[in-house]
């Protein structure tokens, strides 16, 4: 992507304030062009909130500048490389160029194409797994030759089951682990950010622990998918972090993918369509490096 491309790009109305983004990609085309790095700039970026569509769409900015930032990494472009799933789409937005147009802009993506990633999804590598409701506040998950691996009950007490082990969560209160509070608060992973502390933000549910049999946790979520955001996250204790962004046109071909700190696919869930009683759930493609 050169100068010109990163200057010439628009993205959807939404609330980041749009002087200032405008400003920032200026700032970043004038570092590319004199052949030095924009990460620097994109580190640092934090933007005022408008009301909204008086600006430009957050998860639109915030993608595309961590695309950018990526692609410069060398680091980060060599894990790319050696994704079996780098040529899998992830986030809800595409760089769409019209014809003729002299511009670009961050746009969601043909329906036409999110129905091809549909039916493709099982032809990717990986380990398939079913995610069922299999009775009154019971869940599984299950093998694809249905064999259970965690057994998840609700109630006032949620629990999940695999194998000998039980693990129980638990919401709301202050996490014991170190740092935690501080990756949710710094990194917010799955909410925009570069939002300008004390601007207006989205607020949040409550932190969920899932506790072992000794009451250690093993992880914390929190977030939620809500009004086309793709919120919900999870953290855990070593401070990484998994984001859940969901692209699709409609419900019938939606995509969501699991995506770790470092922007590796970690696994994607898809809405099973034409199964059995017996199969329908959720699809889940385990990506191969993670098995």
């Amino acid at each position: 992507m050169n100068a010109d491309d990163v200057r010439d790009i628009k993205f959807r109305k939404g609330t980041y304030d749009l002087s200032e983004v405008d400003e920032l990609l200026d700032r970043m085309a004038s570092e590319i062009a004199a052949g030095r790095r924009a990460g620097p700039l994109i580190a640092n970026a934090a933007f005022h909130q408008r009301s909204a569509f008086r600006g430009y769409d957050a998860r639109a900015v915030d993608w595309f500048l961590d695309q950018l930032r990526r692609n410069e990494d060398p680091a980060e472009a060599a894990l790319a490389h050696a994704d079996p799933w780098r040529d899998l789409a992830a986030d809800p937005f595409h760089i769409h160029r019209d014809p003729g147009a002299l511009e670009g802009r961050a746009a969601p993506p043909p329906a036409s194409r999110c129905a091809d990633e549909w039916r493709e999804f099982s032809e990717q590598p990986g380990t398939r797994l079913m995610w069922v409701r299999t009775g009154a506040m019971r869940y599984e998950l299950r093998t694809a030759k249905q064999y259970p691996l965690v057994i998840m009950r609700r109630g006032l007490a949620t629990t999940l089951t695999t194998g000998e082990r039980t693990f129980k969560t638990k919401a709301g209160g202050r996490t014991p682990v170190p740092g935690i509070s501080e990756v949710i608060n710094r990194d917010r992973p799955g909410y925009p950010a570069r939002t300008m502390r004390g601007a207006k933000d989205i607020g949040r549910p409550p932190l969920r622990h899932i506790l072992d049999e000794a009451g250690l946790p093993i992880l914390f979520s929190g977030g939620r998918h809500i009004s086309r955001i793709a919120g919900a996250y999870i953290v855990f204790p070593s401070q990484r972090w998994l984001r859940f962004p969901v692209r699709g046109a409609r419900r019938a071909n939606v995509i969501m993918t699991a995506v770790d700190q470092a922007g590796i696919k970690v696994a994607r869930y898809r809405i099973a369509r034409n199964e059995p009683s017996s199969r329908k759930g959720i699809q889940i493609t385990v990506r191969p490096a993670s098995n």
